[in-house]
């Protein structure tokens, strides 16, 4: 008898077999997709699987045709854990996932993709206690925080480099958010353990990074400064000096020159100069033209660099300054202006009672301090060289038109990204301000006539060699497509975006002068998709052109008649090859016994590339969640999460699990009527159910019949409907009579708003009582 080597035992762990165990002397292995690959125990072979599910689940032993290697039987049936490892994973439409998107929303997905649970980035498990007895015990916070709910965790902040060792702050973990919020509110502003405490949500560093931030003060106070008077003996060299010296700025002081009329009389014609550095003299106001005599005020103190060293040595007293920025001089309006933030809210509020008191360095004239809210934005380094100008331009028109707001941007590493801090002294200026910067960070919208503008033709091999010629002659702007939204934003100056602009509205246009035809399948024609005519048809004339719809099972050509005819031709001939009712050994997709095939709970068998390219297509569709074709597209079996993330690459996985996300925040968008939520970074009150501004003393219900007249007045003119399903506008762009509702996902006729679940019958209902599908 021949052995073979066998491929398993690299592979197996010692410790899966006792010590007194016959070794596998020979495996036949045939190489397969690791996915749907099972060891028949008992053979010592190794095989795709052939049988039922149900049989599997048996584990009978199964036989293998003979091959050209000799193969003895096992003497010893492996341990149970062996035959547990040699198993296909079994994947089943319960499994669960949890992903993180959009930097840390908690999403839970199961079976064909639906969305069970969104745990925002603000429902954090953790919050933080400040001002803690350093000397307190575990045990004793553990009962201060029982009443709040059950606590996981615990963690102390080491204060070995602090300047009070006798508090410290603690990190709690609770088990649930709503738990978080009770102690917070119950906390928060208490004494506990002797001390008064503040207790507020602790978030990931990237989120803090964007939160509002109050520790953050600005200051004013007057600029050192001297008022001087001149005298010249005829109006024209009084006028030629003031010409010289108004809206001047002369060692970074901004003077201000008029014709005087008053006490001091120096001359037949008198000048007053404002805003003249404290040590200014005769020879100074020689500068402006030969005078007859001069006079000059005291100054109303003297400080070095406009006393920024002197305010900076008093705020140090308060605590440690973790930036201190001076607007640069000159001071148009006679005051010098600066940000100060400190390391902590606390001393941020302490400085304040530095407010409207007289400073000895500054030659008792008072210093105003205010408490202002600030937040950061970090801007990768190719956005930013982008947009730096228009982001000097934001700087500039911050820093002469919004009183009390700032906008810096902060110095970075060469290599690192740009980080922009924006400070307000109220909410409301501080997100106007933000959302002009990220009306800048974020590129123009491409609209045409006032709405935006998409075409499928953007995502196909076409459209990216299109895209990616207009980058390559405009390097000035980022041109970025938003598949979700179905958005153009393009990122630089306005020069340097409108020849991109124009020249994708023309090729959009000239996209658009071809007919849409929509060719209806039955279940068994799905199969059309992988024909290899269909396949060349595409290659010739762009996939953009010649798309499937899987849930609608709706083949879309865009092009000539001849065209159209063409695919009509191949649609026809996959029919003819396929009359006869197909078994659940075919794959639903190409109707061939599949190739690498892939089982579901259902029974239905896949090839896995057809698998792969059914979930690809399902992130275009957006319909949700997605379920086996099989029976002729009647099988409504989710398709298991786990395998999804087995065959799919990570980024197409990623992609289709963002674009279930929007999915479902499109389908379920409203909150609670009369609710009112928070902004973190930009303290906007929030209606969740109108999706507006909160409005405070208005219901809802109020609200809407209040506004609503026009709207409907407008839809009623511009025949846009309102989906049955979930109440939204919808319109109908170009295609049949047959609607779907992007948020929900409802089919409609569009004729007469009639549903159709997953849209069976609806063609048969639009050709009996409308004569046709609308095209």
């Amino acid at each position: 008898m021949s052995t073979v080597p066998s491929p398993l035992q690299n592979h197996i762990p010692s410790t899966l077999a006792p010590t007194n165990a016959t070794p596998i002397t020979s495996v036949t292995g045939v190489e397969r997709d690791p996915a749907i690959v099972v060891a028949c125990v008992g053979t010592g072979s190794l095989h795709p699987i052939a049988q039922n599910p149900s049989a599997l689940q048996q584990r009978t032993a199964c036989a293998v045709p003979s091959t050209n290697v000799n193969v003895s039987p096992l003497r010893d049936t492996p341990p149970r854990r062996l035959q547990d490892q040699l198993l296909p994973p079994k994947y089943s439409p319960t499994d669960k996932i949890v992903l993180s998107v959009m930097d840390s929303t908690q999403v839970t997905l199961s079976g064909g993709f639906s969305i069970e649970k969104i745990v925002t980035r603000f429902e954090s498990l953790w919050f933080t206690v400040e001002n803690i007895p350093v000397t307190t015990e575990r045990a004793a916070i553990e009962r201060i925080l029982a009443p709040f709910g059950g606590v996981k965790d615990i963690q102390f902040r080491d204060e070995s480099h602090s300047n009070d060792f006798a508090l410290t702050v603690i990190t709690v973990q609770m088990a649930t958010y709503p738990e978080v919020v009770r102690a917070i509110n119950g906390l928060d502003g208490k004494e506990v353990f002797g001390q008064r405490v503040t207790a507020h949500l602790s978030l990931d560093k990237r989120i803090t990074n964007r939160m509002l931030r109050d520790n953050y003060v600005s200051l004013s106070w007057p600029v050192p400064s001297i008022t001087g008077y001149a005298g010249y003996d005829t109006l024209k060299a009084a006028q030629a000096a003031v010409a010289k010296a108004d809206g001047k700025t002369v060692r970074n002081y901004w003077i201000t020159a008029s014709i005087y009329e008053g006490i001091p009389i120096i001359g037949a014609y008198n000048v007053r100069f404002s805003g003249l550095p404290p040590d200014a003299g005769a020879k100074f106001l020689n500068k402006f033209g030969r005078t007859e005599a001069i006079m000059l005020e005291r100054p109303n103190y003297q400080a070095p660099k406009f006393g920024v060293p002197a305010v900076q040595r008093i705020l140090q007293n308060f605590g440690k300054i973790s930036q201190f920025q001076p607007v640069p001089s000159p001071y148009k309006d006679g005051v010098v202006r600066a940000w100060c933030l400190f390391e902590s809210p606390d001393v941020a509020r302490a400085a304040c009672e530095l407010h409207r008191v007289k400073q000895r360095s500054l030659g008792m004239e008072r210093i105003f301090v205010r408490r202002v809210l600030s937040v950061l934005e970090s801007v990768p380094r190719a956005k930013f060289d982008l947009v730096v100008q228009d982001l000097h331009h934001l700087r500039e028109n911050v820093r002469n038109h919004i009183h009390g707001a700032h906008l810096a941007i902060l110095p970075r590493h060469e290599a690192g990204d740009a980080v922009i801090r924006l400070a307000a002294e109220d909410s409301k200026t501080l997100a106007r301000l933000r959302v002009e910067l990220l009306e800048i960070l974020g590129g123009e919208i491409l609209k045409e006539n006032g709405r935006q503008v998409w075409d499928d033709f953007l995502r196909g091999e076409a459209g990216s060699q299109f895209l990616d010629s207009l980058r390559a002659s405009n390097p000035g702007v980022m041109i970025s497509l938003h598949y979700f939204r179905r958005c153009i934003r393009l990122i630089g100056t306005d020069e340097h975006r409108k020849p991109v602009a124009t020249a994708i509205l023309a090729k959009l246009s000239s996209l658009r002068q071809h007919k849409v035809h929509s060719i209806p399948l039955d279940g068994q024609l799905i199969g059309v998709f992988v024909s290899p005519d269909l396949m060349a048809a595409q290659q010739r004339y762009g996939e953009e052109n010649v798309r499937l719809d899987f849930h609608r099972q709706i083949l879309r050509v865009r092009g000539t008649e001849a065209l159209y005819e063409e695919v009509q031709q191949i649609v026809h001939t996959v029919k003819l090859r396929h009359t006869t009712q197909l078994n659940n050994d075919h794959c639903p997709v190409c109707l061939e016994p599949p190739l690498t095939p892939v089982f579901l709970g259902c029974g239905h068998r896949w090839c896995k590339a057809c698998l792969v390219a059914y979930l690809s297509a399902a992130s275009d569709t957006r319909s949700f969640p997605i379920s086996c074709l099989g029976n002729q597209g009647r099988c409504t079996e989710p398709v298991p999460i786990l395998l999804a993330r087995r065959v799919l690459p990570p980024a197409d996985f990623d992609a289709l699990s963002l674009a279930a996300f929007h999915a479902h925040v499109q389908a379920y968008p409203t909150g609670p009527r009369n609710a009112v939520l928070s902004c973190p970074s930009c303290l906007a009150r929030i209606c969740p159910s109108c999706h507006v501004e909160y409005h405070e003393g208005v219901t809802c219900a109020d609200r809407e019949d209040g506004g609503d007249r026009l709207f409907q007045e407008w839809m009623r003119t511009h025949d846009v409907k309102k989906c049955p399903g979930c109440n939204a506008p919808i319109e109908r762009a170009e295609g049949c009579n047959h609607m779907t509702c992007s948020r929900c996902h409802t089919h409609t006729c569009w004729v007469c708003l009639e549903t159709f679940p997953k849209g069976n019958g609806i063609y048969d209902h639009m050709r009996e009582f409308h004569g046709g599908i609308g095209l």
